[in-house]
């Protein structure tokens, strides 16, 4: 067995173990066999009454969930929520988090609890935590939604919840909360409310000085489609921007699909708007959405940096230098992310200023499922100079019912992230589309810096073929021949058993979610239990579901390895059978080469040029015949060029 001198937890560990995590009275895990009545505890956790209960997260110990929700067709009543940290106004007092989110005051359910939610009689609540956003406050009503807003008969339109924004500017403070508003059947307006706070923000014990303009302004009057953007604060807090999309054609087709992204840009805290030129659009060979769902965040040096959706396979971007008031053509980027949208937020609570992108890692290409499919995993990744190079491209939240076939025409799994950083360095953010699956969830971007990474199967806590939720960092849903059991060869420890000996419609396959690296090393301690075994690695950039195929041409480097080292090919390699045996992995993105060894024989695979990040973050092991037992695998960053390494 292997072991690395330098083994040892990142100093950022220790602070997020220290951040208890809250649920609602319980962990929202069907494999946890502890459900209970979710619903009904969210409503508690909101109002005050459920009492903490601090757990270890067996599968992300990284990330503190807060709570999950429920969408009850009856009477579920509440939508995303967005956040805002505000200032601190005692030094002698933490200051607080804000989270609004949407209700409804009526008691009429609505009928589709899984893509759209109207509502005639609504209202804007608020909650706040003075804890880092771990224990929330007794919410209060913040505002009554005005129902005479445009055409009384719509409702407003809550999917997606409020999005929020404080802009401070010599002196004063406004609020600024976007909310979609039902037009007809098909448009949607924008409105944006604006507070001034009088030099008082509301916190949840003062709520005051809330003095609305008389009527919500109306930013497009067209079909914005459904979800508010965040609006933007930029130069120095006296601009504000709202970055949109619309339905500008009348169909998906090609070659620029459905929408186009726009900008509008106020100078007088949200009073008069004017729209920036030109609206951005993006080729859309197969059809789709086009050009929608923007984030804009402005950089250190004033340049205001936009990513948005796609119907392609990869986040496209553009660039303003005049605070949004123009805009350069949009281009792809290297982020892979079928059809789904980004969440960009600046991190100044610590010296090192930097940035955070929250998104679908995923890409799915086949099937009409591919758009439910691709958003099943939501990923972070942080960057300290200014989007030059990312870290991380780790999993931030799994959708709890990825297992569930995707509905066609109905939004599930884990896209539409909201988040802020909150004034301890942490960032508190909210994630999920669909029945039971929205979460909130804190996290400290740090941890997406770290290099190193151990995983033994002893410390796995759940792992088999039935549960969505198959341990830290592994999936392996929609698979057979997959099981954790006692190792043959030692029954004080665990192992990950690959069964491929009789026929699935699956064959057998684990996916693995480790720290991006373009410069890494891996090694996987494996045990070939039949002669006629072998098995796949395939390291990868993006996330795919385990039933699902990854073509060779979308891998960073693929290969097998075999149990009969005689027959293996020259792009493999072998390991005894019934024997431990370590594969080492070596790769250097930047010289495009994978060193590889196990049982004394090398080989060099030519790492292929993908239009992704490529930065591999992912293993898909895969046992094509017989079966194998995986007992650990660790990686690590091989930065240092002189291949000296201490196992």
């Amino acid at each position: 067995m292997f072991s690395w001198v330098a083994m040892q937890a990142n100093v950022h560990q220790s602070s997020l173990k220290s951040l208890s995590m809250l649920h609602a009275c319980t962990l929202l895990h069907r494999n946890n066999a502890i459900i209970e009545k979710p619903f009904t505890l969210l409503l508690l956790l909101l109002f005050g009454v459920c009492s903490t209960k601090h757990v270890t997260h067996p599968i992300f110990p990284d990330v503190d969930f807060v709570f999950h929700d429920d969408y009850d067709p009856l009477g579920w009543r509440l939508t995303k929520p967005d956040f805002l940290q505000l200032p601190r106004s005692n030094p002698n007092e933490s200051a607080p988090v804000l989270m609004f989110y949407m209700r409804k005051s009526d008691s009429a359910a609505f009928n589709d609890p899984f893509y759209s939610w109207d509502c005639l009689q609504c209202q804007l609540w608020v909650s706040y935590s003075y804890d880092g956003g771990l224990v929330w406050k007794t919410p209060f009503c913040f505002l009554d939604l005005p129902t005479g807003y445009l055409d009384p008969t719509k409702g407003w339109w809550g999917r997606d919840g409020p999005r929020v924004s404080l802009q401070q500017f010599n002196g004063v403070s406004s609020l600024h909360i976007g909310i979609s508003k039902r037009t007809t059947d098909q448009t949607t307006a924008l409105a944006l409310f604006h507070f001034s706070t009088n030099g008082s923000l509301p916190d949840g014990r003062h709520p005051r000085n809330r003095n609305i303009f008389p009527s919500p302004q109306v930013v497009m009057s067209e079909n914005v489609g459904t979800l508010p953007h965040t609006p933007i604060v930029v130069n120095n807090g006296s601009r504000l921007l709202f970055p949109i999309h619309y339905s500008a054609r009348s169909s998906t087709s090609p070659p620029y699909g459905l929408c186009n992204v726009i900008v509008f840009y106020s100078d007088d805290f949200g009073i008069t708007w004017s729209q920036a030129t030109p609206e951005l659009v993006v080729p859309s060979p197969h059809g789709g959405d086009g050009a929608n769902e923007p984030a804009v965040i402005e950089l250190l040096n004033g340049t205001l940096w936009m990513l948005m959706r796609t119907s392609q396979p990869v986040l496209y971007e553009s660039f303003s230098l005049d605070y949004g008031s123009t805009w350069s053509t949009p281009s792809p980027t290297r982020f892979a992310s079928y059809s789904s949208p980004p969440e960009l937020m600046r991190l100044r609570a610590r010296d090192d200023p930097g940035i955070l992108l929250i998104w679908n890692n995923g890409l799915i290409s086949d099937g009409d499922d591919a758009f439910g499919r691709s958003r099943q995993v939501i990923h972070g990744a942080v960057s300290y100079d200014e989007g030059s190079t990312w870290h991380g491209f780790r999993e931030l939240y799994r959708d709890p019912y990825m297992d569930v076939p995707y509905e066609y025409g109905h939004d599930s799994g884990t896209a539409y992230a909201t988040g802020k950083e909150m004034e301890n360095g942490n960032v508190v953010a909210s994630a999920g589309q669909g029945a039971l699956r929205q979460t909130v969830f804190v996290f400290d971007p740090r941890w997406l810096t770290e290099t190193t990474q151990h995983t033994s199967i002893n410390d796995v806590v759940i792992f088999n073929d039935t549960t969505n939720y198959n341990g830290s960092y592994f999936t392996s849903y929609g698979v057979e021949g997959v099981s954790r059991i006692l190792d043959p060869t030692n029954s004080s420890h665990y192992v990950i058993q690959f069964d491929a000996r009789s026929f699935f419609h699956a064959l057998p396959t684990v996916i693995y979610n480790f720290p991006g690296l373009k410069r890494g090393q891996m090694v996987l301690t494996l045990y070939a239990a039949s002669d006629d075994f072998s098995a796949s690695i395939k390291i990868v950039d993006f996330f795919s579901p385990p039933n699902t195929a990854v073509e060779d041409e979308l891998t960073v480097f693929a290969f097998e390895i075999l149990s009969d080292c005689r027959s293996s090919s020259s792009q493999g390699l072998c390991i005894s059978a019934r024997e431990w045996d370590e594969v080492w992995l070596n790769w250097d993105t930047d010289v495009g080469v994978c060193n590889a060894t196990s049982n004394g024989r090398h080989e060099e695979f030519q790492i292929r040029s993908l239009k992704f990040v490529v930065q591999p973050s992912y293993l898909r092991l895969q046992v094509l015949s017989g079966f194998m037992h995986l007992r650990e695998i660790a990686v690590r960053s091989s930065e240092r060029r002189d291949n000296v390494f201490e196992w």
